[in-house]
Order: structure tokens, then sequence, then C-alpha cells
């Protein structure tokens, strides 16, 4: 797999565009995954604050075996999810989100009025994992 990154910010723009290109040089057909590791931390301070929630576009939730017993069961129903604030969050884990309804997710944090959202091609990006 080869993969090519572009990133542009436009003068006087708070948004960061990435364009990714993932090309299989190989004529068999192979699986794989991309991750973006972007942070969406709003505030500048490179940490979640205790009020951040989550908005994913989703309406439910999985959590793998392992991380249940930070996390709670599985599936769970999203946002009534006490993991849709990071306050809910009882340890480290992750969880997917079963299906997105739209091609974006994001963070806010009411304290500081301000959120980060990353948009993308809901069929080219058809899942979302989050962890702490």
């Amino acid at each position: 797999m080869h993969e090519r990154l572009i990133f542009s910010l436009a003068a006087g723009s708070a948004a960061l565009r990435t364009e990714v290109e993932v090309t299989n040089p190989t004529a068999r057909a192979t699986s794989f995954a991309h991750w973006t590791n972007v942070p969406l931390v709003p505030g500048g301070t490179n940490e979640l604050l205790d009020d951040t929630i989550f908005d994913i576009p989703t309406a439910r939730i999985n959590i793998s075996e392992r991380w249940r017993q930070n996390l709670g069961p599985s599936p769970q129903q999203w946002p009534a999810s006490s993991l849709h604030g990071i306050c809910g969050w009882k340890g480290q884990g992750d969880f997917t989100a079963d299906g997105l309804e739209h091609g974006y997710y994001g963070a806010y944090v009411p304290s500081l009025d301000e959120g980060a959202l990353r948009l993308f091609d809901a069929s080219a990006t058809p899942g979302l994992d989050t962890w702490t």
C-alpha cells in the first residue's frame, strides 16, 4: 500500500484541508485501515477538558470485550451513552460507531464555547473508532 497526504491551510481560514490518497500497487485485493489520528481537542491546550462532549452522528456504539470493564456494556445507544461526554469515561478504552449517518464527527467544549469537526466523504470513510 502507498499513501500520499497533502495538507493545506488557506490564509484567514480555521480549516485544515487534508487530501488522502491510498493506492494498492499490486494486482490483488488488500484489506487495510487508514488511521487519521487527528486529535479533536478544542481550546489549544492539547488536553480534553472535563466538559468535552462528542458529536458523532450514529444511533449506536460498540465496545470491544477488552474495554468493557472501563467503558461499560456493548452496544450502547448514542447519544444517551455516558461516553457522550469525556467525564463519562471511567478509564482507557475505545469504541466504534455502529454506522455513521453523516460525514462528520467532532468535539465541543461548552466552557470554552469552542469545538472542532472533521468533515469527510462518508462513502470513503464509513466508520469511526475513538479512544483515550
